[in-house]
């Protein structure tokens, strides 16, 4: 197999194949190492180190790439193609078996964790992001050689049925301090524990009738050990709590998985269920134990005559430690009397065993009966501040305005609503938030119809929901909506993770004169809700749709396509002085040409045909796009961009577009001259050329942004910036760049009248003595905001 090898290497960050790619080869890991990534490289699943092989799935299952590969160091590969692969393999069926195993480990493994930040369909609220996967959590080496080491499998050498197992656990993982399990909860999983210590937690007996209990550690429980296949193997209710004391890694085989590996194996099925009623008796005898002979009254630590197991305790009550099952890690067993927090310093811990000693109660207040009533009086007074707890504003606020009923005196008279004009009333509600408004709603139906009327309509013309962002359900959404109709221009439902279809179809409906809309993550945002935005929102020119990661490439053709109709309010009534009056037809009025700002930002599913649709659709009124952290798009996107076609386009933002090349940029500045703004931070693959294209043919920039580019910009390309970049440029941020010497700095000096702003900040190639030299500079000229 060797001999039919074909070795190449791969720089770091370079991309061996991507998730989707045709599967053509499996590939040996000489020297290096490579991580199993997302589509997007943003997901982490494995790391694969030097020994190992991968693409195997897709050559044995006849299926397309299922994950991305990117080398995080320099590596040397082994290429052996599909066809070679299928010719060798069947001579040699042990390793054929071995690679097909770790093939099918790996696919499962893959499947669930990408279940662990992908929502279930219909799930709203609960996206778990892909930066909190934690590459450390995974298990680096395969699932089959952890499960080899559990104490319980040490004498096994069926493979297949370690296999089996190795397919239905799932892998999680629990804080110090968290309860995994409860007593008497009706829940069926087994644990295998990987990694950390886990503690036993059951009452026991104070007394020789068991009148008197207290909850104390029976037992710890470390890597190798197993628990909860009590409750799974004898369908009875959990019989002690189980608490994490140190971070805990552990594989779950949930109870019905349980059972068909049981059915499948009967003789582990036997050997299980005999563990798991020996290990019962022991708890109960345990539990049925009386402790009262061996727990002093003053809570000091002693052995029992009995038991020669040592002692661990829960706080001052101490019971003998009798495991249930061996194997603890010394390392993790606490060497004092009492129970260690693993998560504090020592220091902390010998605090708090001074802290634990009784102290003597004060006395002097309360046996003062005058401090003792003034104490009372005070605690009366917190607790009523404390018990007023303001409505929620989805909630109206009815309050009484009857006037006639109400007692009045020339000296004491109660504030009245009737007598404030409707003008003033609408001035004196612009100073409050729009919970109050809403609010302010239920104090009298003359309050209604004044909000509903014309008079009001400024209140609403910008209305920010993003501070209710968790009660913002579709419920709650549809209603302010309706109420709001066409009187708003600008909505802000920023975080409004819950609002769903309903509510999208709702403000395509109501609100339609809408101009700017945020929706910057709005989960559930799909391409159907953005279609429906487009035909019902005409006026609609400004949107932000950053981290809508359910968008694809359908919504923003949606989005631009969709062509503007004139539109003419169909409100058959409005009220006008407390009337309901019938009112005209108003004149059509003609919405602007389309989007003119747009943010895409984190939204992953957008490719190149995004690219080409916006190209297409929205060249000639796009004036803002945010591609933040889009790393599904690539040079090619930019490539279908025409010379000359974004005349509009002023702010161009690609920061973290790491996978964007000198391509991309010369294209974007053909096709948009006349950038004002443009951001390139951590654009990583760039090079001196990009800047230099930027210098040359971008003659109004303003503001350039490339901190952290890498080798983007250098002593040249700061050169190339003042001697043929643009006579307006009034920001240069280049934070970061390793290659930026005290020659570029000299360099800028020629043109730091002009500039406002002038960032070198981490430019660790700048000596100290330059950056102190600008500190003058700056000073003593009066010129550019200089931060070094």
């Amino acid at each position: 197999m060797l001999s039919r090898r074909i070795i190449f290497s791969r720089s770091f960050l370079s991309v061996c194949y991507r998730q989707g790619d045709p599967s053509k080869a499996l590939f040996f890991l000489l020297r290096g190492t490579v991580h199993v990534c997302s589509r997007d490289a943003e997901c982490i699943f494995a790391e694969l180190q030097q020994g190992s092989f991968f693409g195997e799935i897709g050559i044995l299952f006849s299926i397309p790439r299922t994950a991305t590969i990117i080398a995080d160091t320099k590596c040397f590969v082994a290429c052996l193609t599909a066809e070679t692969l299928h010719k060798i393999l069947p001579k040699y069926p042990e390793v054929e078996k071995v690679i097909r195993f770790e093939a099918e480990e790996r696919l499962a493994i893959l499947t669930k964790k990408r279940q662990q930040y992908l929502s279930p369909p219909g799930e709203t609220g609960r996206r778990r992001s892909e930066e909190l996967v934690d590459k450390n959590s995974f298990v680096k080496a395969s699932v089959y050689g952890n499960i080899c080491k559990l104490q319980i499998f040490s004498d096994c050498d069926n493979q297949d049925l370690l296999h089996t197992i190795a397919l239905n656990v799932d892998s999680k993982q629990f804080l110090p301090n968290t309860t995994i399990i409860h007593r008497n909860e009706a829940s069926f999983e087994t644990y295998f524990i990987i990694s950390g210590t886990v503690e036993i937690v059951a009452p026991v007996c104070l007394d020789t009738y068991c009148l008197n209990t207290s909850d104390a550690v029976i037992c710890r429980l470390g890597p190798g050990s197993q628990f909860g296949e009590v409750a799974a193997l004898l369908d009875i209710p959990r019989a002690a709590d189980v608490r994490a004391i140190t971070p805990v890694d552990c594989y779950v085989l949930t109870r019905s998985k349980l059972r068909r590996v049981l059915h499948q194996y009967p003789w582990f099925a036997a050997k299980m269920k005999d563990m798991a009623q020996e290990r019962l008796a022991k708890l109960r005898h345990i539990q049925t134990y009386d402790f009262s002979a061996v727990i002093p009254i003053d809570g000091s630590t002693a052995l029992a005559a009995s038991h020669d197991t040592s002692i661990t305790g829960d706080e001052s009550q101490q019971v003998p430690q009798a495991p249930l099952h061996g194997g603890v890690d010394t390392s993790t067993i606490c060497s004092t009397s009492s129970d260690q927090d693993p998560t504090l310093s020592g220091a902390v811990s010998k605090i708090r065993e001074m802290g634990t000693r009784k102290r003597r109660a004060s006395v002097a207040v309360w046996s003062d009966p005058n401090l003792l009533a003034f104490a009372e009086q005070k605690a009366a007074e917190q607790m009523q501040e404390a018990a007023y707890v303001p409505s929620r504003f989805e909630e109206p606020v009815m309050m009484e305005t009857d006037v006639e009923t109400a007692e009045t005196t020339p000296s004491n008279k109660p504030i009245c609503l009737i007598g404030i004009k409707d003008d003033l009333l609408i001035n004196i509600l612009e100073f409050v938030d729009f919970a109050t408004v809403m609010r302010f709603r239920g104090v009298c139906s003359r309050m209604d119809k004044l909000l509903r009327s014309r008079k009001a309509r400024t209140l609403f013309e910008e209305v920010d929901l993003s501070h209710w962002n968790k009660k913002m359900v579709d419920d709650v959404f549809v209603p302010i909506s309706t109420f709001l109709g066409t009187r708003v221009r600008d909505m802000n439902l920023s975080n409004c993770f819950h609002l769903t279809f309903k509510s999208f179809k709702t403000i395509s409906n109501n609100n339609t004169k809408i101009t700017r809309l945020d929706l910057h993550s709005c989960w559930e945002l799909v391409d159907s809700s953005l279609a429906l935005l487009a035909g019902g929102c005409p006026y609609l020119t400004d949107i932000d749709l950053s981290n809508c990661r359910k968008i694809t490439d359908r919504g923003i053709y949606a989005l631009f396509s969709t062509p503007r109709q004139s539109y003419t309010e169909a409100s058959p009534y409005m009220i006008v002085d407390n009337q309901s009056i019938p009112s005209t037809p108003s004149t059509p009025s003609t919405p602007p040409g389309g989007i003119s700002h747009i943010s895409l930002s984190y939204c992953k599913n957008l490719t190149d045909v995004s690219m080409r649709h916006i190209a297409e659709f929205g060249a000639d009124t796009l004036a803002y796009i945010n591609f933040q952290r889009c790393t599904s798009i690539t040079d090619a996107g930019f490539e279908s961009w025409q010379p000359g076609s974004f005349r509009c386009l002023e702010t161009v933002i690609l920061n973290d577009c790491t996978f964007l090349t000198d391509r991309a940029i010369a294209s974007l500045a053909r096709a948009a001259p006349n950038i004002l703004y443009i951001s390139l931070s951590f654009c990583c693959s760039l090079t001196d050329n990009a800047i230099e294209m930027l210098a040359r043919q971008l003659r109004y920039l303003e503001h350039l942004d490339a901190s952290y580019c890498g080798s983007a910009v250098s002593d040249a390309s700061v050169q190339a910036l003042v001697q043929e970049g643009s006579p307006n440029l009034k920001e240069i941020n280049v934070r970061g760049c390793v290659r930026v010497t005290d020659t570029a700095v000299y360099a800028l000096l020629a043109i730091a009248r002009q500039l406002h702003l002038l960032n070198i900040s981490q430019c660790q190639s700048v000596t100290i003595k330059t950056k102190d030299m600008l500190e003058h500079y700056k000073e003593k000229e009066n010129c550019a905001q200089v931060v070094v």
